[in-house]
């Protein structure tokens, strides 16, 4: 299933939809948090929020998810002036 109908889905309230979403792309996502917390486990804590944030203060575009998600991620990390943000 293709992006575009996943998306549809999960703002017709369809969860599973999120689910498939996240299998999709957690890994990325993960991999640019740990870079940047230097620490697998809270990078996937990071991850999960990340998601579900995203998911629940906006309405996911339709193109571009994934760069959505790096932009959720990197967004946390320049608030606080996390300085590893500049090394990706």
């Amino acid at each position: 299933m293709s992006d575009e109908r996943l998306v549809t889905c999960l703002l017709a309230g369809e969860q599973d939809a999120l689910a498939v979403l996240f299998d999709r792309y957690h890994k990325l996502v993960f991999s640019v948090a740990v870079r940047i917390v230097n620490d697998p486990g809270e990078a996937e804590e990071v991850v999960q929020t990340v998601f579900l944030d995203f998911f629940r203060t906006n309405t996911p575009s339709l193109r571009g998810l994934p760069a959505a998600l790096l932009d959720q991620l990197l967004a946390r990390f320049s608030c606080r002036g996390h300085g590893n943000i500049a090394n990706l």
